[in-house]
């Protein structure tokens, strides 16, 4: 049975240090902004550079992305994005099957597009980065219809 958030389902919050020790909390982010989680395994250098690389499409589209390892990374503080740890994987069982995955959230936290990897011809950054910036044309306010699926 998948016991993973649903599609336009809300994701309950949590709270996991950062590398720095810091508590950071997806509330932090709820009606700020889109959020990008990328849950990585045990071997995430390459998924983490591969969002460094494109970060700054991420921030141009409005979005921030957290990234959730299952241990300290030996590179932590080299990332521009905040790195959470999920030591025993409780929070990244709650919401991915299997690590890697990568989450969009829009600004309520409601889950719009999921990814599972292994992604063996990278990751199709222009397509996560291109929901972002549907999210940010739809206005739960006002009733406007969401877009479809691609």
């Amino acid at each position: 049975m998948d016991t993973r958030v649903q599609l336009h389902t809300e994701l309950p919050t949590f709270h996991l240090p950062d590398v720095h020790g810091h508590e950071i909390s997806l509330w932090d982010y709820k009606q700020q902004q889109p959020v990008v989680l990328v849950f990585c395994n045990a071997d995430c250098e390459a998924i983490l550079r591969s969002f460094a690389e494109r970060y700054a499409d991420y921030r141009d589209a409005g979005a921030e992305v957290l990234a959730i390892v299952p241990q300290l990374p030996p590179t932590a503080s080299q990332w521009p994005f905040p790195v959470l740890i999920d030591v025993g994987g409780r929070i990244s069982a709650r919401y991915v099957e299997n690590a890697p995955a990568v989450l969009v959230l829009d600004s309520y936290n409601t889950l719009h597009q999921r990814l599972d990897g292994p992604w063996p011809d990278g990751i199709d950054h222009r397509r996560l980065v291109s929901k972002i910036r549907e999210l940010e044309l739809q206005c739960p306010e006002c009733g406007a219809p969401a877009w479809p699926e691609a």
